[in-house]
């Protein structure tokens, strides 16, 4: 029955026969090398895991090493000049009298009759001006301690004395104690005066005894200069120079054994 097209699909009327499937792919070439064998079990399971949650796969994990803490030498210096400049601008802006307000935790914690006689240009009384050396040798103290640490000042010591011997450690720090104890002695660090205002005018007087008094006069010198000497002392590890057979020294070249002669040489 001809249907005269309508019920076929488009252009399917005079079309060629069907196309038959094609065949079976070529067979590939063998292969030029012989087959791996995979892991056996039992290496499989011994094989390093790192400790992590459950569904995370870590076969053959190797942990990445420690990185390294060593700081680059420069940086350490750099530091430590910066902070050091830092120290020096902050302590001439105080010592000066740019830093407003800095006596205020002071006032705070002692009388207020010491600071407003001294306003209106009354002589403050004695406690006043021991409270207030105290209180300055403290500043000092914070600012050194803090800017230390910051710059890292003994960690570039450390950096600059590595490698060049117990002699040349011992004498960078006696050139440090003798530079603080110039400061000290010329009052650029405050602390001398702190230490003669607590010690009473009768010891420092002898009672009308000069050799007295000179006595307790060169003692207090002595345990200052003691008191800034020691932690260079023991940065600069002296102990170890003062004691004999302390440092290290360079082993004789031991003579190297002769071959035995060979018979009938």
């Amino acid at each position: 029955m001809n249907t005269e097209g309508t019920h076929d699909a488009r252009g399917t009327r005079g079309a060629g026969p069907v196309p038959r499937p094609a065949g079976p792919p070529a067979v590939p070439p063998p292969p030029s090398y012989a087959p791996t064998t995979g892991p056996v079990l039992t290496d499989w399971l011994a094989a390093p895991r790192h400790r992590a949650g459950p569904g995370v796969w870590a076969y053959g994990h190797v942990e990445r090493p420690p990185e390294s803490e060593h700081v680059p030498g420069r940086t350490v210096l750099s530091g430590a000049v910066i902070s050091l400049l830092a120290c020096v601008l902050v302590w001439s802006l105080w010592n000066n009298g740019y830093i407003p307000y800095w006596r205020v935790p002071l006032e705070l914690f002692t009388p207020g009759d010491w600071w407003s006689r001294q306003r209106m240009g009354e002589p403050a009384p004695q406690g006043a001006e021991n409270a207030l050396e105290v209180y300055r040798f403290l500043i000092a103290c914070a600012l050194l301690y803090g800017f230390g640490r910051l710059g890292n000042w003994r960690g570039a010591f450390e950096h600059a004395v590595d490698g060049r011997g117990p002699r040349a450690r011992a004498t960078a720090a006696a050139a440090l104690a003798l530079l603080v104890w110039i400061f000290v002695w010329t009052d650029t660090l405050p602390g001398l005066g702190m230490v003669f205002m607590l010690i009473p005018q009768s010891w420092l007087t002898g009672g009308g005894d000069r050799v007295a008094a000179a006595a307790v006069a060169y003692t207090v010198y002595a345990l200052i200069t003691l008191a800034v000497v020691w932690p260079f002392a023991r940065l600069g590890r002296w102990r170890t120079l003062l004691r004999p057979g302390q440092l290290p020294q360079q082993r004789a070249p031991q003579e190297r054994p002769h071959a035995p002669a060979q018979a009938g040489a």
